[in-house]
């Protein structure tokens, strides 16, 4: 087997990003590549082959997207959703990292709780469950039999990630009592090292079982408002299911894409 390690990133709980008015700024986005500059070292110190990177809101007309991808150490190679997908299902990837976890909807104490597009989501569920995009990563990466192995984020983030995929390294940069400010919040010195720490663990660790979600999968998302939900109908050519005036359906009976899990 390959020791080739998958980095996922999310911006919100990057480490030292403290208050919502730094959301999708270019402070932010040089945060996010430190924390994954300090994993992808860990990884490589403690033996992988090679690290990937993947960000499920890189867009490539945002300025915090571009100032990431400078940012980010020469060695890791950023790969896009359908690089990715090819990438798994040729078997490339043995292990995945979560970077800047957060928490799903509705968390209290946790900082920017939310689940892909917070603004326009109320609740997502798959199979009945709710989940965040933790939850969204562990089970994308589930269906190619790649277990989570270690998180780093803020603490409500960490502890949903280790609830879900078991005994996993965790660093926990800053923690929240409310949700658009944190609490406590490492400096990057601080949180690198911790981030550097947990990912080399996790590369000496006995790989827990991938997170299995059994298919099919229905996809659940409860919007806001209803024009949100008009929205997302209309975009998805009318493909989806309309339960409700705030809510649409899809059933998926196989997955490739980590874009396949979202509509």
């Amino acid at each position: 087997m390959n020791n080739n390690v998958l980095i996922i990133v999310f911006q919100e709980g990057a480490s030292g990003f403290d208050h919502i008015s730094r959301l999708n700024s270019e402070y932010t986005a040089s945060a996010m590549a430190g924390d994954v500059n300090a994993a992808a070292k860990g990884a490589f110190d403690a033996g992988a082959g090679a690290v990937y990177v993947f960000d499920p809101h890189d867009s490539p007309y945002a300025l915090h997207s571009a100032v990431f991808k400078k940012n980010l150490d020469g060695a890791v190679k950023f790969v896009g959703g359908r690089e990715l997908g090819e990438l798994l299902a040729a078997g490339e990837i043995s292990r995945a990292m979560l970077v800047g976890a957060h928490a799903m909807p509705g968390t209290q104490g946790a900082f920017l709780d939310g689940a892909h597009n917070p603004v326009a989501w109320h609740d997502y569920k798959l199979n009945g469950v709710s989940y965040g995009e933790t939850g969204i990563a562990a089970v994308y990466l589930g269906q190619f039999d790649v277990p989570v192995v270690m998180v780093a984020g803020d603490g409500a983030g960490c502890r949903e990630a280790t609830a879900l995929c078991g005994d996993i390294t965790s660093a926990v940069v800053k923690t929240a009592k409310y949700r658009n400010r944190t609490e406590s919040c490492l400096s990057a010195d601080e949180a690198r090292g911790l981030i550097y720490n947990a990912a080399a663990a996790a590369m000496e660790a006995t790989p827990p079982a991938p997170y299995k979600a059994a298919l099919p999968l229905e996809i659940e998302i409860t919007f806001n408002r209803t024009d949100f939900c008009d929205d997302c109908i209309f975009c998805n050519n009318f493909t989806l299911q309309r339960t409700g005036a705030r809510r649409a359906v899809k059933v998926l009976n196989s997955v490739r894409y980590y874009a396949d899990l979202i509509f």
